[in-house]
């Protein structure tokens, strides 16, 4: 039986060349689909490329089908990621063990984060009233069924860490794959304040957004974007041949976890993915800086990476892809990485400004899904 295992294993080494095209078809190991954003873009087709499904037999994308201009912000939040973890089988199969890249944001802060987030929710509200919208007050949710939302919505950050729980735990020690070459180590979550913080976890029955379009009979929006800091790029080959990476700090809108959901009356909703990963034009780092790592630290890197490939390649949930290379110069992209390594991402004193001009451009982009009014 072990000897037919690894001739199995050997078999599909042997033969992954020759098949990886069509493996990154089948598993989406092909380098990460991306849409740029700057201050010139169209917009409209920015918002058409970005959001519409990625599938040939999927419609494209078009703005939410409703008639109201009443308009009321429920929820507005912003998940600033403050750790990427890049990993990746190296090169040479299940016998070279695997790298590990740890790129951590520094030099910012919560309350930062938290005036950016209310800065940027003002900014929706300003794009919505030039485009016909009126904004409905948040008095009037207050005097809803809507009220239980907003117990907590008191703007307050929240630190949220991946190695938390038993998921994270699992994953930290390779014993399940990671989703993709770039997960997120930890990240800082906030909800603009007057806005309902919890109505973006995963809930059954009747959302009470919706609850709350039919009961005002107007439109109700909730908005939530991940901002990242890094680039990570990966590409996973098949599981002998390892996998290519490049990194360096520039801000990104992250996929999936960026959306837009819009309600109205008669129980009718969209939802809006954001299914391309976004580039941002600007950058929040100064300078990157490698922090030593002992053997143990990195022998421990290698290791879990390991596992993570193997568990990924019988049906774990993937981790075959994304070898991270350090950004030595930070307005440019690095050379390959001979083994796995921490990184601090000092931000610049300008930090706030230029995530604001970014995320303000992703603000404008949310707008292309309401319709203009008549």
């Amino acid at each position: 039986m072990r000897h037919l295992l690894l001739s199995t294993l050997l078999l599909l080494g042997l033969c992954a060349p020759a098949q990886a095209g069509l493996f990154d078809k089948l598993t989406g190991g092909e380098k990460p689909k991306r849409v740029e954003l700057n201050e010139s873009s169209d917009k409209a087709l920015v918002f058409k490329e970005a959001f519409s499904p990625d599938s040939p037999f999927a419609p494209a994308v078009k703005p939410a089908e409703l008639t109201q201009r009443k308009v009321a912000i429920a929820a507005f939040q912003v998940e600033f990621v403050t750790q990427h973890i890049a990993s990746a089988g190296k090169k040479g199969g299940l016998g070279g063990g695997g790298l590990e890249k740890i790129f951590t944001l520094k030099g910012t802060s919560p309350e930062q984060m938290l005036a950016m987030t209310e800065k940027l929710n003002q900014q929706l509200k300003d794009l919505l009233v030039q485009r016909g919208y009126e904004i409905v007050p948040t008095e009037a949710l207050l005097n809803s069924s809507f009220k239980s939302e907003l117990t907590n919505a008191d703007g307050t950050p929240l630190h949220k860490d991946e190695k938390d729980g038993v998921l994270g735990s699992a994953r930290s020690m390779g014993l399940i794959g990671r989703n993709s070459g770039d997960s997120h180590g930890s990240s800082v979550i906030v909800t603009a304040q007057g806005t309902a913080p919890g109505v973006f976890e995963a809930k059954f029955g009747m959302p009470p957004a919706m609850k709350l379009a039919d009961e005002l009979g107007i439109a109700v929006i909730q908005a939530r974007l991940q901002v990242s800091f890094m680039q990570i790029d990966t590409s996973n080959e098949a599981l002998f041949s390892g996998a290519e990476a490049e990194g360096k700090p520039r801000n990104m809108l992250a996929m999936h976890k960026s959306n837009l959901s819009v309600f109205w009356p008669t129980s009718k909703m969209a939802t809006f993915t954001l299914n391309k990963s976004l580039l941002l034009p600007g950058s929040v780092a100064e300078k990157v800086t490698e922090i030593a790592m002992t053997d143990g630290e990195k022998a421990g890197a290698g290791a879990k990476i390991a596992l993570s490939a193997l568990g990924g390649f019988f049906g774990s949930g993937g981790g075959m892809g994304g070898l991270a290379q350090a950004a030595g110069d930070v307005g440019g992209t690095v050379g390959s990485i001979g083994g796995s390594g921490k990184f601090d991402v000092t931000v610049g004193a300008d930090y706030p400004t230029k995530v604001l001009q970014d995320l303000g451009l992703a603000v404008g982009l949310y707008v292309e899904a309401m319709p203009k009014p008549n």
